[in-house]
């Protein structure tokens, strides 16, 4: 079986770095409907998710600031996820990086 070849689907217009290659967009989809469904079969009436940016804004369509906590309702989630225009994406991930980087400097 030949592995899928990965390619960098995060916003790298503006010449940012990573640490590690991309994830294929395709695997991190299944990943998140995985998730809905799994979220979808629990008999719980409140679940919490701790996750990244990147999994609030596919499932929620939503902008989270870091250690931030918001309360949805399942009716919100959508299976298909929620798509962030690569504009949008780029200018969200630079002003992240610049702040890390202004704390960084102290």
């Amino acid at each position: 079986e030949e592995e899928e070849e990965e390619e960098e689907w995060r916003p790298n217009g503006a010449g940012q770095k990573y640490a590690t290659p991309g994830e294929p967009e395709a695997a991190f989809d299944g990943r998140m409907k995985a998730l809905y469904d799994w979220i979808d079969s629990r008999v719980e009436r409140t679940v919490a998710l701790v996750c990244h940016w990147g999994v609030a804004d596919w499932l929620l369509g939503v902008d989270m600031d870091n250690c931030e906590v918001r309360a949805a309702p399942f009716g919100r989630l959508r299976r298909g996820g929620y798509a962030t225009p690569d504009e949008e994406a780029d200018e969200i991930f630079s002003e992240g990086e610049r702040l890390v980087t202004q704390d960084m400097e102290g």
